[in-house]
């Protein structure tokens, strides 16, 4: 197994006015992939993954931040070809699945981060949305129901979402100064 890969990108910082910035960046990547053995085949890639970051300062204590990324995630070799698991005395191999594609995902996030008065501690919330391509998961390659094997593969489209809320607050108000309370809630669905 053989992997080139070549990277080029450019990135763009504006400072729109002193409360609001917004940063952008392309990266371009091509990459190709040989593989040799059992399976003979060379695959060609190239993605543009763009990213726009922008934030506003609503007030001195008040900060909104808004993104949007498209991200393609490496592939891993053992993912491609079989391979044995030296810790499992019972499987002989692990399968490996040739066609497996990167999995992609536009992520967009909306984060509102809110500074206590006297440093008494931030609160902070964040809204995601990830719109997912050829999400990468286990795939079933059985040759018969008495011998099960699975490999990864690309088990569909999916879309993820979820809002965090954090809390971290300073117990100056109690005299203790140097202590901290952090508390947060994560809430997250996904499907396929």
């Amino acid at each position: 197994m053989e992997e080139v890969r070549v990277e080029g990108f450019t990135t763009h910082n504006w400072q729109i006015n002193q409360r609001m910035s917004l940063e952008s960046s392309l990266l371009y990547e091509v990459s190709e992939i040989a593989q040799s053995g059992d399976v003979n085949k060379k695959r060609d890639f190239d993605f543009i993954k763009p990213k726009l970051d922008f934030r506003f300062d609503i007030s001195r204590s008040l900060q909104l931040s808004v993104s949007a990324e498209k991200d393609v995630s490496q592939l891993s070799f053992r993912d491609f070809s079989a391979g044995v698991n030296q810790q499992d005395d019972d499987q002989d191999t692990v399968a490996g699945n040739p066609e497996l594609k990167q999995e992609q995902t536009w992520r967009y996030n909306v984060n509102l981060d809110y500074r206590l008065p006297n440093d008494g501690g931030v609160l902070n919330s964040r809204f995601f949305y990830f719109d997912v391509r050829d999400s990468i998961g286990k795939i079933d390659i059985s040759p018969d129901p008495q011998n099960l094997l699975s490999a990864n593969g690309n088990v569909g489209d999916g879309k993820v979402f979820g809002l965090y809320l954090n809390a971290s607050i300073r117990l100056g108000f109690l005299n203790l100064p140097q202590a901290v309370v952090t508390a947060g809630i994560n809430l997250e669905d996904a499907y396929i």
